[in-house]
């Protein structure tokens, strides 16, 4: 990496580029500690918990700014970059552009963030995040919760402390927002699959 901004400054490249670091889901843990620790975070790969899922991204460039995004950003985002133009086919994308934040520092366009594979496991709303499903082994990766679990990720973001008896409403507007989530969506065969 050294090597590569080293080059970009050499060029003089460094301020009209942007370079991205980043890493797929948290650690593998099956392989305990070669599969590295995601810190006091829950969890690792193939969870919906944070360990699972909330990974360092670095955009590198000139300023610092410090806010929620995810992988799906990257598609508007360099959209933005290079004055390209979002299908038009696909109504509703969930990919936000993030040079708002990037370029100026502005607050970021992402506060509600979709934490699924098959199946809408869990929802964050800002500070807060409930988990509707829970893991199972087999071939159902998940299966509701008699009782959905809610955490505040700004108090606690290792998810240790259920606090759903204390936020009936925070539920019902998580559940909601699930729910308009889900009437979007739009199933597509597995790219995955395809090859």
């Amino acid at each position: 990496m050294g090597r590569i901004l080293a080059e970009l400054s050499l060029l003089n490249l460094a301020y009209n580029t942007l370079v991205v670091f980043t890493s797929d889901n948290g650690p593998w843990l099956k392989y305990k500690t070669l599969g590295r620790s995601a810190g006091l975070l829950r969890d690792g790969k193939s969870s919906v918990w944070e360990g699972g899922m909330r990974v360092p991204a670095l955009f590198w460039g000139p300023g610092i700014v410090h806010d929620i995004g995810s992988t799906l950003d990257f598609m508007a985002t360099f959209a933005a970059l290079s004055n390209a133009e979002l299908p038009a086919s696909q109504p509703v994308l969930d990919s936000l552009n993030l040079m708002p934040v990037l370029a100026r520092g502005e607050k970021g366009p992402r506060d509600e963030f979709f934490y699924l594979g098959d199946q809408l496991a869990a929802v964050r709303k800002e500070a807060f995040k409930v988990h509707f499903l829970e893991s199972v082994s087999g071939p159902k990766k998940f299966i509701e919760r008699d009782t959905p679990l809610l955490f505040n990720l700004h108090e606690d973001p290792a998810e240790q402390f259920n606090i759903a008896p204390n936020y009936p409403k925070m539920l019902q507007i998580l559940a909601d927002l699930r729910d308009r989530h889900l009437a979007l969506v739009v199933k597509v065969e597995s790219q995955l699959l395809l090859r």
